[in-house]
């Protein structure tokens, strides 16, 4: 984790995983520079961008990691899942064993980390409508089944990237408040039984 910055401030740190060509890189790239590059070369490894958010007037620094979706790279992949905060699993809408994978992906992060992570499952390429292969209620159902919110996005037309990654930013805040405000409420009622 980056040292930079106060003791005080609050970090998180996303991971995307997720087939290779899905568009993480795309997503990442769109969502923290705003940019969309048609070529783009494939993560080999690791990938590595900051973003600064606010929320509720705090501000929050956000890591994300992309991760490669090649064979090879999976375990830097699973290195990395118990240092997350939150795991974002990325399917391509065009490519249907990329969806028919995302159970491994979601059974690969459960064997590794017991609670206390975030995920979101997200169906990526809806703008290439004629090219569909993936059904947006198929992507419903599985994340569902397994209890995890669902989106689906474009990171060529910036659908719902936003929404995406603060959906997984604020689910955390909302953790960490909560987990404050009960040890809050636990310092008071041990001060009210002395």
């Amino acid at each position: 984790m980056d040292a930079e910055g106060s003791s005080q401030e609050k970090q998180y740190k996303l991971l995307l995983i997720g087939e290779q060509a899905v568009g993480k890189s795309s997503l990442m790239n769109r969502y923290v520079d705003n940019v969309f590059e048609m070529n783009i070369m494939g993560t080999a490894g690791l990938d590595l961008k900051k973003k600064i958010v606010e929320i509720k007037g705090e501000k929050i620094k956000i890591f994300i990691f992309d991760t490669a979706g090649q064979e090879r790279f999976r375990s830097i992949a699973k290195n990395q899942y118990k240092k997350a905060d939150g795991i974002i699993v990325i399917y391509d809408v065009t490519d249907r064993k990329s969806f028919e994978n995302v159970n491994r992906w979601l059974d690969s992060i459960k064997a590794e980390i017991e609670g206390g992570t975030e995920s979101l499952l997200i169906g990526n390429k809806i703008d290439l409508v004629s090219e569909r292969v993936v059904s947006q209620k198929e992507g419903e159902d599985i994340a569902k089944s397994k209890n995890i919110p669902f989106i689906e996005t474009s990171a060529k037309e910036s659908l719902n990237v936003k929404d995406a990654f603060l959906k997984v930013i604020n689910s955390l805040y909302q953790r960490d408040l909560n987990k404050k405000n009960k040890g809050n409420e636990g310092k008071k009622n041990k001060s009210n039984k002395s």
